[in-house]
């Protein structure tokens, strides 16, 4: 579950799988009061892009690189 807050508006997501000859991922959205829930229920890979704009300022931009390891 991924939970967004301070959003200005409902966010616009996208996704695509990338597994091969996987169960096609589900993801629901839910939006509220500046707060955006998505949930992902998946079996495998998955590209999921947000975009998103909001009010607050003095946010952290700082993310930590993700250390990716092969199965």
């Amino acid at each position: 579950m991924i939970k967004i807050y301070g959003c200005a508006s409902e966010p616009m997501i996208t996704y695509r799988d990338r597994g091969i000859n996987q169960i096609q991922c589900e993801i629901t959205t839910f939006y509220a009061d500046g707060t955006y829930t998505i949930k992902v229920n998946h079996n495998g890979s998955l590209d999921l892009t947000i975009n998103c704009s909001g009010t607050e300022t003095n946010r952290s931009t700082f993310y930590p690189a993700a250390q990716l390891t092969e199965p």
